[in-house]
C-alpha cells in the first residue's frame, strides 16, 4: 500500500509535460503565406489617377535624386556572352536605384549557374551591418516581409534580363544569404514561378535544414531555437 501511495505522491509532483510546439508543412505555410499576401494586395488603396492636376506645392519631376547601391556583380558558371546580358548599364541601373534605399555599399549581387543541375540563382549575400533598417522582431515573430524591397529588385532585375536577351533567365532563383559564423540562412521566395519578389517564402534554410514558420500578418513565427538562428542571420 505505501509503495503504491508514494507513487500517487510523486506522479501528482511531477511536472507536466512541455507543450508540443505546432508544426507545419512547406505546403501549408506557403499557402498561408500567399493567402495573406492576397488579403494585403486586396485592402490597399486603388492608385492616384495619375491625369489628374499635381498639387501647386508638389516637387518638380525629377527633383529628388536616386539613392544609388554600389552594385558589385560576382560571377559564379556564368559564360562571356551571358555577363555581357546581366552587365547592361541600363539594368544595373534599374537594380542599384531598387537597392540603394536598403542596404549599405558595396552590394555584391552573385549570378550563378550550375551546369550539372541546369539551375541558376541571382542573389544578395547579407552582410553584417548591411541592412540600413533592422527587420522587425517580436519574440519569436520576425517580419520577413521586411526583406520585400530588396528581393523585388533582384526579381525586376532578373525579368528585365529575360525580356532583353533570353527568356530561360526567368528561371533563375532569387533569394538573400547570411553567414554568421558556422550559421548560414538562406531566404527564398513563395509566389506562383517565376516569383516576383513580393513573397517571401515562411521556410527558411538553415544550414541547409527547411525550418518553417506560421505566417501571420505581422511576421513569421518560428519554434524559438529557430527563431534564434533567423534573427541572428538578420543582424545588423
Amino acid at each position: 500500500m505505501i509503495p503504491a501511495v508514494l507513487a500517487l505522491l510523486l506522479a501528482c509532483d511531477a511536472e507536466p509535460p512541455a507543450p508540443q510546439e505546432p508544426t507545419i508543412s512547406p505546403e501549408e505555410a506557403e499557402a498561408a503565406a500567399e493567402a495573406l499576401l492576397a488579403q494585403q494586395v486586396a485592402s490597399e488603396p486603388a492608385p492616384a489617377d495619375p491625369g489628374g492636376e499635381a498639387p501647386p506645392d508638389a516637387a518638380p519631376a525629377g527633383a529628388q535624386v536616386a539613392e544609388l547601391a554600389q552594385v558589385v556583380l560576382v560571377w559564379e558558371g556564368i559564360g562571356p556572352l551571358y555577363k555581357n546580358f546581366f552587365s547592361t548599364p541600363d539594368a544595373v541601373t534599374v537594380l542599384a536605384e531598387g537597392l540603394g534605399p536598403h542596404l549599405a555599399d558595396p552590394v555584391d549581387v552573385t549570378i550563378r549557374y550550375n551546369t550539372e543541375d541546369s539551375v541558376g540563382d541571382i542573389f544578395v549575400r547579407l552582410r553584417p551591418d548591411q541592412l540600413k533598417r533592422p527587420v522587425s522582431t517580436s519574440g519569436d515573430e520576425i517580419a520577413l516581409q521586411d526583406l520585400a524591397p530588396i528581393t523585388t529588385a533582384l526579381a525586376a532585375y532578373r525579368s528585365q534580363i529575360a525580356a532583353q536577351f533570353d527568356f530561360r533567365v526567368e528561371s533563375f532563383r532569387v533569394s538573400l544569404e547570411s553567414y554568421r559564423g558556422a550559421r548560414v540562412c538562406q531566404l527564398v521566395l513563395a509566389g506562383q514561378p517565376p516569383p516576383d519578389g513580393r513573397l517571401i517564402s515562411p521556410c527558411v534554410m538553415v544550414n541547409n535544414q527547411k525550418q518553417c514558420g506560421q505566417p501571420k500578418a505581422s511576421g513569421v513565427s518560428f519554434p524559438p531555437g529557430v527563431a534564434a538562428d533567423v534573427r541572428a542571420c538578420l543582424d545588423r
